[in-house]
């Protein structure tokens, strides 16, 4: 028995070509990437991007929100994902109502 292609509303994964693979599927996810505390002091120090998924970096921006070192707990990541579903939702109904404004 096959899974259906969106098994869930939205994902955590950590930086990488998982959060790319999430995009090219169209699914809405928040990068958490936690680190030791000597680890997240080498990485502030020598870190020459703002951001750690791969496509906030190909573009720059903060396209995909991100909960990186101390700021990655549960509650963070929570209130991100909540926000992201959100914010799919609103875009979704924003792309209905434009097809039916269209229609008329």
């Amino acid at each position: 028995m096959m899974l259906p292609a969106y098994a869930s509303k939205a994902a955590i994964a950590t930086s990488g070509t998982a959060v790319m693979e999430l995009q090219l599927a169209r699914l809405p996810c928040v990068v958490g990437y936690r680190a030791h505390i000597l680890t997240e002091w080498f990485i502030r120090l020598r870190a020459k991007s703002k951001y750690m998924s791969l496509p906030n970096i190909l573009l720059d921006s903060a396209v995909i929100p991100e909960a990186l070192l101390s700021n990655c707990t549960a509650d963070r990541l929570s209130m991100l994902l909540k926000y992201e579903e959100l914010a799919i939702s609103q875009a979704s109904l924003e792309l209905k109502a434009y097809e039916t404004v269209s229609n008329l």
